[in-house]
């Protein structure tokens, strides 16, 4: 309910949070004391334009999460019981690929899957 009104359709409940958390922001940032503090004096280490950084990503990490894998699904089109039994021999290219996907920045529209293996 907002504004003495009910709202019972997923549209309009989520179109409600939405704006309810756009608004909030604004409203609880005009109750902060002004202050002339810059705000980087609360970091350990001075900030650049290129700070932000990806660890590596190690081969062993790909391998165990290659070997975790359920066998019963699938979000791409190769059997996951194949990427296990060929594991051993693709997990480094995997993760070189992974490594390089995240140096350039791109990210291929086949690695977009939800992790399922839990």
């Amino acid at each position: 309910m907002r504004d003495n009104r009910i709202y019972v359709d997923k549209q309009s409940i989520c179109d409600q949070l939405k704006n309810h958390f756009i608004s909030v922001g604004n409203g609880l940032a005009d109750k902060l004391p002004k202050h002339d503090i810059d705000p980087l004096v609360y970091l350990d280490r001075p900030m650049t334009a290129n700070s932000f950084m990806f660890r590596s990503i190690c081969p062993a990490e790909v391998y165990d999460e290659m070997m975790s894998l359920k066998i019963d699904k699938s979000a791409l089109d190769i059997p996951r019981k194949c990427i296990k039994h060929a594991a051993n021999h693709i997990y480094e290219a995997f993760s070189m690929a992974f490594h390089q996907s995240l140096l350039q920045g791109i990210f291929p529209e086949n690695f977009k899957f939800q992790k399922s293996h839990q």
